[in-house]
């Protein structure tokens, strides 16, 4: 069964233009996926090998947009046959033909590559801008091609409004639509993406600026490629770094390099440590101890002595950078290993003596291209090789999941971190922040990827077009977090306090169960502004309701103050129109 969701209210006038927000954000999650689209369903049991249940499809000014899901998991850029086709000039004679269709595009997920107009050369993924998440195992997938693709380097792949899009199995399995049916996308030119740039300066010197950037190959001290590494940190300023991929770097040598960089006031110094093979992880502040977390791992922990006056807490971050691509059990065994390092550092007994609720993190390049169950263990705390590494457990202090910090460009809705076009792999989301909540919020999050910013933005943060693709294949990625200083109150008076529903479009609901507000304020997150603002609600009340009509779309953070306490409690909100 085909259906439209197109909530569009038009009226044909040759005079009167429309448009649509649709700002997909191209994560591998489908929540943003709610309106503006065409869908097959096909959940009815006639697959075979391989079960396809439903298609979804949609674009913006830039890109076609795909969803499909699976009955069963499975790795999408390998092992598998499923193929999209799509004919792009509705006419069965020309092109691939396939079922009813004679498809300009034959797209094979599993082996990496397509064809083009029954051309007998191979086209790659940045031949017509294709990339696709999550890149682990998973039952559900996000695709985007390029609107503007010339698979040939000539030839438009989209010939005009209408496009015939077949998703198929080859092997026995199931195709979306079925045999005898045509899917056919009509691209409508008024839907748009309205992603507001996110800010990249610092918004307050209290917050903590961590960055994990994999530097290709010790790439941060080759001359050509290091005044781009010196235009990125100018322009994001953090106060740690994970550096991946420093094989012949040494500690000493990221130390003088930042010192030049971002020299420090007081004569001070940037300190950095190496304790595995290939990361280094350097700060503005003191280094209090380090740890190799296994002899066999590039994983490495420090514990950063953080500032008294503006810190509550101390820090301590594991640099790591996980094996690639087959090596699935090298891994698990890395998830499980920073599992058990946490599990040392949060219960006692360990190996680590931590103050109770220091906040933690893992940033780096994790490589995960494979089972799911990696990034489940580096969340859930659930170890695979219990006999090892121990039987696991939530691992954050109070008992919980850590968070995984999905980040965007600074200027697109796309959360790809490694772009590669000499690989067959496409562009993926290799690089991770993943944090405790327990005692620190995360206030902003990005990845830079100056090739996306328009020139007047460059010129606001003294970048150029090509910084990051000159300096390295990932892109940097940057995490803001604020310590709570005293942890438990005042959430901890109440479970219930909560912001919902998130995203919001019309009314932003703060329940706050037993608690006393005692002023509510709502920030831009990505300029800082102050949206709204009560200073004086109703302290008997354990609903506040907050009209977010007329709001940008956008992230937006929720400052909550309480009656007998001196710490704000932060909230993420995501509106959407």
């Amino acid at each position: 069964m085909i259906k439209k969701v197109l909530l569009i209210l038009f009226v044909a006038s040759a005079t009167i233009g429309y448009s649509q927000e649709n700002t997909i954000f191209f994560d591998g999650k489908t929540e943003d996926w709610d309106r503006h689209y065409e869908e097959i369903d096909d959940s009815g049991q006639d697959g075979g090998s391989l079960e396809l249940l439903s298609l979804k499809v949609t674009n913006d000014e830039n890109n076609i947009y795909v969803n499909f899901t699976l009955e069963e998991k499975l790795l999408l850029n390998s092992d598998n046959d499923l193929t999209l086709y799509l004919d792009t000039d509705q006419d069965a004679s020309t092109g691939y033909s396939v079922e009813n269709i004679g498809a300009e595009l034959s797209w094979q997920f599993g082996n990496r590559y397509g064809y083009y107009n029954e051309s007998k050369e191979r086209i790659y993924h940045n031949d017509i801008g294709f990339s696709a998440l999550p890149t682990v195992t998973s039952d559900e997938f996000e695709v985007k091609i390029s609107l503007d693709a010339q698979p040939n380097g000539t030839d438009d792949l989209f010939q005009g409004a209408n496009f015939n899009l077949l998703l198929k199995s080859e092997d026995g399995g199931d195709a979306i639509p079925n045999a005898g049916e045509t899917f056919t996308y009509h691209i409508d030119d008024g839907l748009t993406n309205t992603f507001e740039p996110i800010g990249i300066s610092r918004s307050e010197q209290n917050h903590l600026r961590v960055m994990s950037y994999n530097v290709l190959h010790d790439g941060i001290m080759k001359p050509d490629q290091q005044p781009h590494f010196e235009s990125v940190l100018q322009a994001t300023n953090p106060d740690v770094i994970v550096f991946n991929e420093c094989w012949d770097t040494r500690a000493t040598e990221i130390e003088s390099f930042m010192d030049e960089t971002l020299p420090l006031d007081n004569d001070e110094s940037w300190s950095a440590v190496k304790k595995d093979e290939g990361n280094i992880i350097t700060t503005r502040y003191d280094i209090s101890e380090s740890w190799h977390v296994h002899d066999d791992m590039r994983l490495t922990g420090v514990l950063i002595d953080l500032p008294d006056e503006r810190f509550s807490h101390d820090f301590l971050i594991t640099g790591a950078h996980f094996r690639c691509c087959d090596a699935n059990e090298d891994r698990q065994r890395e998830a499980d290993a920073f599992i058990e390092f946490v599990n040392e550092a949060t219960k006692a007994g360990g190996r680590i003596e931590l103050p109770k609720n220091t906040p933690i993190m893992l940033a780096g390049d994790l490589n995960l291209v494979g089972y799911s169950q990696q990034l489940k263990t580096l969340l859930t705390g659930d170890i695979v090789n219990t006999s090892t590494f121990g039987e696991g457990g939530d691992p954050d202090w109070d008992g919980t999941h850590l968070k995984d910090v999905i980040s965007y460009h600074s200027d697109n809705p796309y959360a790809l971190t490694w772009i590669d076009n000499e690989s067959s792999y496409w562009p993926g989301r290799l690089d991770y922040s993943i944090t405790t909540t327990s005692s620190s919020e995360v206030l902003k999050s990005f990845i830079l990827e100056t090739g996306g910013m328009s020139q007047q933005r460059l010129d606001q943060y003294g970048l150029s077009a090509e910084d990051t693709r000159e300096a390295s294949d990932h892109l940097p990625k940057v995490t803001d977090i604020q310590i709570r200083q005293n942890i438990g109150t005042p959430e901890e008076e109440t479970t219930s306090l909560r912001v919902l529903p998130n995203p919001v479009r019309h009314t932003l609901n703060i329940k706050t169960g037993e608690a006393r507000v005692d002023s509510i304020r709502v920030f831009s997150a990505s300029n800082g502004k102050l949206i709204f603002e009560n200073t004086n609600p109703n302290p008997g009340k354990a609903v506040y309701a907050v009209n977010a009509e007329g709001w940008e779309r956008g992230v937006y953070i929720v400052q909550l103050s309480f009656e007998g306490s001196s710490e704000n409690v932060y909230k993420k909100v995501i509106v959407m129109d």
